[in-house]
């Protein structure tokens, strides 16, 4: 609080009579002690209050507006205010409603009643619209923190003017959510430099959004964003064609691409084949691929490298062995098989080129796949048709060349003629009846050991091989018990013959 010598009030400091008390002022205070006028809705006034106090019940109150001695507003001019708590707001403009200039002011404060005036008291205030500024630098740009001879961290310097005691400077980068704060600076009240890094080694490769704010207590702020490229990815290098690692034709071109966020300075193709790297000749037969060089039109296995380069120094590469494979491999040999069998399920095995993949035709279909081994060997097991059988195989190598067929071998598959039922009979069981001639009817019928009918099953258009099922239920439908039952089975042939027998089963759920 200031005391001033008045003269810009008129009034007369003047002694109280005996026995009163003097007109004071008190509490006084202006907020914000610092404001901006600039019509953004922050800190665009200030308020200056304080209180009076005196033995009458209102007081004449003077309050002026002054920058050294000069007035440039008045806000009071001897009105009555009751003792107490009193306020005015100033809005930064002058007498005549012009913008005040930047700089101090002081609201100069005088009560008076008709015995007594206070001394000029006087509290200041700042009037300022200008933030702090800064310009910025980010070095380096790209930021590429692995590589060598570059720099470790990311570095922002900033050059601020304008700033004013207890302004502040505050740096943030989109590393994660919230931001992460880089620095927070006090400014000094002068243009000064400032700097902050940032350490990207354990961030992901990307763009980041880098935040510079500045502040003062008025309110007035700066902001500014910027994008930090964070690059520590090397090119993604991808070989379109040839698409496959073993080819059965020699390629006439291949197509090679790199991408990278930075650009791709150079992309470099070279080729290994026995005795030595070659490096072709490069250039794009149209606008997707490079001729194959002619001296690798060939048959032989060849690594291809690409490497690329980015904009920042980082090398990718990728490889890819190509098998060139133009010639069909041997046919395969199968072992000899029976003329006939008893089963369907037949093992089969053969030689041919180690390595190779066989494929095993039953009835002109592929049915096994089998690998050769490196012995030259393979086997597997196919299933037979009921009849005739013809067999064959065909091999196929890494590349996708197929040889011609092998020999084909006949196989016939016959069941031996009979009746055969488990002794162990379940839901699941099946009685099988084989017969060598023409059947015309074939009866089962189920009886208790003790004679008693149980079930019966027909079949009225029987062929020569028979599958017959019992659902262990008797003739009305329940269920059987566990136990011992005769089959009684006839078969009935076209010539007018019949044959019959008996098996014993134990029922068992």
């Amino acid at each position: 609080m200031k005391h001033l010598a008045m003269p810009v009030f008129a009034a007369l400091l003047a002694l109280p009579s005996p026995g009163r008390a003097f007109v004071e002022v008190t509490e006084i205070s202006a907020r914000p002690s610092a404001f901006s006028p600039n019509g953004d809705g922050v800190n665009d006034s200030t308020y200056l209050s304080f209180t009076t106090s005196s033995d009458a019940k209102s007081v004449r109150i003077y309050v002026d507006v002054v920058t050294g001695a000069d007035t440039v507003a008045v806000l009071a001019h001897g009105e009555d205010h009751p003792t107490g708590p009193v306020g005015f707001t100033w809005d930064g403009t002058e007498t005549g409603g012009a913008p005040a200039p930047e700089g101090i002011y002081d609201f100069v404060i005088v009560a008076a009643d008709e015995y007594y005036t206070t001394p000029p008291l006087a509290v200041s205030v700042r009037l300022d619209i200008t933030p702090p500024r800064f310009s910025t630098h980010i070095h380096p740009s790209p930021y590429t923190p692995d590589l060598p001879l570059a720099d470790s961290l990311l570095t922002v310097d900033l050059a601020v003017t304008d700033a004013q005691g207890g302004d502040l400077l505050t740096v943030a980068i989109g590393a994660g959510d919230p931001p992460e704060t880089l620095c927070i600076y006090s400014l000094a009240p002068a243009d000064s430099t400032y700097s902050c890094s940032w350490d990207g080694r354990d961030h992901a490769d990307g763009e980041y959004d880098l935040h510079v704010r500045s502040s003062d207590p008025a309110g007035n702020s700066m902001e500014a964003s910027y994008v930090v490229d964070l690059d520590v990815s090397p090119p993604e290098i991808s070989i379109e064609s040839p698409a496959e690692s073993f080819l059965d034709y020699i390629p006439t071109d291949y197509w090679v691409t790199a991408a990278d966020r930075n650009g791709v300075d150079s992309l470099k193709v070279r080729f290994y084949a026995g005795t030595g790297y070659m490096t072709p000749d490069g250039y794009p037969r149209d606008e997707c691929c490079y001729a194959w060089p002619e001296s690798l039109r060939i048959e032989d296995e060849f690594l291809l490298e690409c490497v690329a380069l980015d904009g920042v120094g980082h090398w990718g590469s990728t490889f890819r062995s190509v098998l060139v494979d133009t010639t069909p491999p041997e046919r395969p040999v199968i072992s000899p098989l029976p003329a006939k069998v008893g089963a369907p399920d037949v093992g089969i095995e053969g030689t041919g080129t180690a390595l190779d993949s066989v494929r095993v035709y039953v009835n002109g279909g592929i049915q096994r796949h089998a690998k050769i081994k490196s012995d030259g060997t393979w086997s597997t097991v196919i299933t037979l048709d009921l009849g005739p059988n013809t067999i064959f195989a065909v091999s196929s190598d890494l590349a996708g060349n197929v040889s011609a067929p092998s020999e084909t071998t006949q196989v016939e598959y016959t069941e031996e003629t009979g009746i055969y039922v488990p002794e162990e009979f379940t839901a699941d069981s099946v009685i099988e009846i084989n017969v060598a001639r023409e059947p015309r009817r074939i009866v089962v019928r189920v009886f208790s050991l003790e004679g008693s009918y149980v079930a019966g099953l027909t079949e009225d258009h029987p062929g020569l091989f028979n599958e017959l099922e019992w659902d262990l239920t008797d003739a009305d439908g329940r269920q059987v018990k566990n136990g011992v039952y005769v089959f009684v089975i006839e078969v009935a042939y076209a010539d007018g013959s019949t044959d019959m027998d008996k098996k014993a089963v134990v029922v068992s759920r």
